[in-house]
């Protein structure tokens, strides 16, 4: 009779552990304590699956001994062994070995490992190593197919920046400049200091949700932002100084004078100087050059 009771309790047990149940739960960033919207939940090896609301709230069908799953990139997986308990609080940790680097692609990001298009990124901290006068200088040298030039010798004159070259005989060859979501016009005025990253697109897929204005090319500039947490402080400045490197050998008074004399007499005339009286000799670019501290806090 015992054995009898014994296998029947076995029985019970057994069938109520391998019935599906609705289970239901949280998702919460453990580091902010907040919910977290699009986490994805499932049962590996088989289809039942699940996606967080906006409250972090999922519900999913399983059984009890199922493992269940529950991932977003950027966190560390969670994985455990559903028991017997239907209410579930879940919380992901910060992942601080992401695989991949997060691209900026048009008004969202996408992982580097699952990237197609086009695009060139330069991060905050490859900026921070250059001393940089303007923030198109930026760019110099470190993307492919991204050319920038000086407008003219002026100083403080603009910089062209071309995107895989000119597109265009009448119309502009500029890209379009996005900074922080907002398209503008210029990039002038903002300190290369405070770039985070720029990402660069090249291609049409990349560029296609900007439509014609993007079609030579869109620079995305995300600037840096203050983050919730302990207050800190730094401070980086740079010394320097720019000189020419190489001057153009030029003529003396007297070499000068004999040139414009032989130059008067090809054509017929009187010489016009007397060269052994010229005693003028100014070297205009030592007066121009000269070296320049630079500066920046």
């Amino acid at each position: 009779m015992k054995k009898l009771v014994t296998l029947l309790l076995l029985s019970a047990t057994v069938s109520l552990w391998g019935q599906t149940r609705e289970y239901r739960g949280t998702v919460r960033d453990a580091a902010e304590d907040v919910p977290m919207i699009g986490a994805t939940i499932y049962v590996p090896g088989t289809t039942h699956g699940a996606i967080s609301n906006e409250n972090g709230e999922f519900t999913i069908q399983a059984q009890a001994g199922d493992s269940l799953v529950v991932q977003f990139y950027g966190y560390v997986r969670y994985r455990t062994v559903l028991g017997e308990v239907t209410n579930l609080a879940i919380s992901l940790e910060p992942g601080t070995n992401v695989l991949d680097e997060v691209v900026v692609v048009g008004y969202g990001s996408k992982s580097r490992r699952d990237l197609t298009e086009a695009i060139g990124s330069i991060s905050g901290q490859a900026l921070e190593r250059r001393p940089l006068a303007r923030l198109e200088s930026g760019l110099q040298g470190q993307v492919s197919g991204v050319q920038v030039t000086q407008v003219n010798g002026q100083p403080g004159s603009g910089m062209s920046v071309r995107v895989r070259g000119s597109t265009s005989m009448s119309a502009g060859n500029d890209p379009l400049f996005v900074v922080d979501g907002v398209p503008v016009l210029t990039v002038e005025g903002i300190n290369p200091a405070d770039i985070a990253s720029m990402d660069i697109l090249k291609d049409a897929s990349a560029t296609a949700i900007y439509g014609s204005r993007a079609a030579n090319g869109v620079v995305i500039i995300t600037t840096k932002h203050g983050h919730e947490g302990q207050a800190k402080i730094s401070y980086d400045a740079y010394l320097g100084s720019s000189s020419i490197l190489k001057t153009i050998p030029v003529l003396n008074g007297k070499e000068y004078a004999t040139l414009v004399n032989a130059e008067f007499a090809a054509v017929g005339l009187a010489p016009r100087f007397d060269p052994d009286t010229v005693t003028t000799n100014t070297d205009w670019q030592s007066e121009v050059y000269r070296n320049a501290p630079t500066q920046q806090h």
